[in-house]
């Protein structure tokens, strides 16, 4: 039976299916604007992947106007690598990161494992839990304005799995789960991942809710040439698309009309581009005028139309009375209803809902946290869902370490810290540091809060380490020693909430400084260190690695009663302070100053500060000037390049910087400067710098490093 055929019978219901294709998906949404313009009613939906999100979202009342506002609303970066903001870490998890700048995690939980996806799916879960939450408490998809399926790939069975009932924002994430990308979803026993697998263009689904006449919307990807082969990623994305072209091609030959939008220009991570994106389909749409003209309506018939979909559309909920949570012990759920309690007995305001659940994640522990209605006793309430790491706690944090400052003497190391939660009771934690390579070190720390809801607590370390230290003048290497110490400490401390804490604590080591090459007549040294301290950190920056807002400072104030060559006790002070902020788009400065003194000019022993060093004077050897006292300064430029492929990092950027210091007591000196320029790549690893720098008096190197920037 022909189209128009179709189009005459009396109120033929049309059917809308729409294809996966990642960031390409987002075409659906002028395809929708087209259909509404020519008044062409939408009576069932069915889509996958983002095909289904969109699906989903259209299903719920939405317009393609508000679909659009809503996708230009999304931090895409952020919704899609996953991680939990540095902003929204617990002290402690951000003590991490500023050790281990890198995203990579491992588990010990069962063995050694690893994440089931890069990203957990929190950020793209609370976009669908927010658009979802009027529609917590449905039985069925047909309840919806628009009745609507979307299709999953269940990964036990290898079947095809159709989603008509359930949590909407639970089956939206399945459909869109990206293996590899996107962590499955596990519902009733089984696993879920993305629907395009198996059915990318589900046409055979929406036939089957009763639909007379089925439109299906088709993304015309760019074809494989030959040299994409080269890539290893280019050629496993193309092996997956072939498959998927398979499903595909049999769908549209079922479709009675097919939309097909030219997107070879495009790539299906392109999630900036939405607006350009639904441009295209639209214009795809409206080159189908004619055939799709055969199945429009009056005005006055799409006016009812749309009016029967809004009297069906939900847009809040209840003021919600109790609040449970599930998927965690009863001491973190109590945790978290606890940090949650403001949210119950007044309406719902998602903005502030999301910003909370994202600081639970930031505690380490879950992989997402989600949200939705409930109804109990007569009575609506939110039910938290939390999904804890699979594969973690303990958890195992990678780091690799190259000072390239000296091309004669590369530093390499690897390390790994080992943080374990809740040993010996509840917000307990064991960290445990191993590095080998150019420096070997061990280092464990227990840390014990007075209670399970206190913000003080106590600190009991202790750690090995050997460790080359060399002595430079005018940047040439004159001798290099291997420094041994072992020892202890204990602090009592406060947290003040996520970007500060305060520590008053005794630390005691043996060290031993044995000279390895250089003068025969330099001296060893070996003995008792020991010291009484008073340190503060605070940490509101948006980044441990390239922050482009915010502000760090460390400051300690020491009495050391004994050091290695000293004549007695002596205090010390220490600050180190860093400022950024944007200036543009892509551009920011920053600004970092540091200070040190002993107050002693002599007797003080082994010089505890030194200069010299990639970002402590680039142009000069590392720790060219040992001293007593000093004072550094760093003024510098960034400017971003370019974006890294979320599998590789996040950005590149253009660096520019001048640093200045002084050092005077045991070795005075003027006031040497230098000048940097490099380029600094926020990859997987940790930030990666390559620069050159200019000093005084004949001063300049190249140098690459792999670890802190800051």
């Amino acid at each position: 039976m022909s189209v128009p055929a179709l189009a005459q019978r009396p109120a033929a219901k049309i059917g809308l299916v729409l294809e996966g294709g990642g960031a390409l998906g987002l075409a659906h949404i002028g395809v929708l604007e087209y259909l509404e313009q020519q008044h062409i009613p939408v009576h069932y939906l069915a889509g996958t992947s983002m095909g289904g999100l969109v699906a989903g979202m259209y299903a719920t009342g939405k317009s393609s106007a508000e679909i659009r506002e809503l996708i230009r609303s999304i931090n895409w970066e952020e919704a899609l690598r996953g991680e939990t903001p540095y902003r929204d870490l617990t002290f402690r998890r951000k003590e991490d990161r500023r050790t281990f700048p890198n995203p990579i995690e491992f588990g010990l939980r069962g063995g050694f494992s690893l994440p089931s996806g890069i990203n957990g799916g929190h950020q793209i879960g609370l976009i669908l839990d927010r658009a979802a939450l009027p529609y917590s408490q449905i039985k069925s998809f047909d309840e919806l304005p628009i009745p609507f399926r979307c299709v999953a790939t269940e990964l036990t069975t290898n079947r095809s799995e159709v989603f008509k009932d359930g949590l909407l924002s639970q089956a939206l994430r399945a459909t869109m789960s990206i293996p590899g990308v996107f962590a499955p979803v596990k519902r009733d026993g089984k696993v879920y991942a993305d629907g395009g697998l198996l059915n990318n263009l589900p046409v055979d689904v929406v036939r089957a809710m009763g639909a007379d006449i089925v439109i299906a919307v088709h993304l015309q990807v760019k074809p494989f040439q030959p040299n994409d082969a080269n890539s290893p990623f280019a050629t496993l994305n193309r092996s997956i698309s072939t498959v998927i072209a398979v499903n595909e091609l049999r769908s549209m030959e079922k479709a009675d009309i097919l939309i097909s939008v030219p997107l070879e220009k495009y790539s299906g991570m392109e999630y900036a581009k939405g607006d350009e994106l639904a441009d295209v389909g639209r214009a795809a749409a409206a080159r189908k005028e004619k055939i799709l003209g055969t199945v429009a309506i009056t005005a006055s018939e799409f006016a009812r139309h749309q009016q029967q979909i809004t009297a069906r559309r939900l847009k809040e909920v209840p003021v919600p009375q109790f609040l449970d949570v599930t998927g965690t012990s009863p001491q973190l759920a109590s945790d978290i209803r606890t940090d949650l309690a403001a949210h119950v007995g007044r309406p719902v305001d998602p903005p502030a809902l999301e910003a909370d659940l994202t600081q639970v994640t930031g505690r380490g522990r879950y992989q997402k946290v989600g949200y939705h209605a409930i109804e109990r006793n007569g009575q609506t309430g939110l039910e938290i869902r939390t999904i804890e790491k699979e594969y973690a706690p303990p958890m195992i944090l990678p780091g690799v370490v190259i000072d390239g400052g000296d091309f004669e003497n590369i530093r390499v190391g690897l390390a790994t810290r080992l943080v374990m939660l809740d040993v010996g009771g509840h917000r307990r934690e064991l960290r445990t540091d191993v590095q080998i390579g150019n420096i070997y070190s061990v280092g464990t720390e227990y840390y014990r809060p007075f209670s399970s809801s206190s913000r003080w607590f106590l600190s009991a370390m202790g750690s090995a380490s050997d460790t080359p230290v060399s002595i430079y003048s005018r940047g040439t290497r004159l001798a290099e020693y291997r420094t041994r110490a072992a020892g202890g400490g204990l602090d009592v401390g406060r947290i003040f909430g996520r970007t500060a804490e305060l520590r008053l604590g005794y630390r005691a080591q043996y060290l031993g400084l044995r000279r390895q090459i250089g003068d025969p007549g330099l001296p060893s040294l070996n003995g008792t260190v020991s010291a009484t301290s008073l340190r503060f950190t605070m940490d509101r920056m948006d980044s441990p690695v390239i922050p482009r807002k915010g502000q760090f400072l460390q400051a300690r104030f020491e009495y050391w009663n004994k050091n290695l060559g000293s004549t007695g006790g002596f205090p010390l002070s220490e600050t180190n302070y860093v400022g950024a902020r944007p200036v543009s788009e892509r551009g920011s400065v920053f600004l970092q100053s540091a200070a040190g003194t002993t107050f002693y000019g002599r007797g003080v022993g082994l010089p505890p500060f030194s200069l010299g060093g990639v970002n402590r004077l680039s142009a000069y050897g590392k720790n060219e000037f040992l001293n007593n006292q000093y004072i550094y300064g760093r003024a510098g430029y960034l400017y971003e390049l370019l974006t890294l492929p979320v599998f590789l990092g996040k950005r590149v950027y253009a660096l520019g910087q001048y640093e200045v210091g002084k050092a005077w007591g045991r070795q005075s000196t003027r006031l040497p400067t230098n000048a940097t320029v490099g380029v600094v790549l926020d990859t997987l690893l940790g930030p990666v710098l390559f620069g050159g720098a200019v000093g005084e008096s004949g001063h300049r190197k190249w140098f690459f490093q792999l670890g802190r920037f800051f």
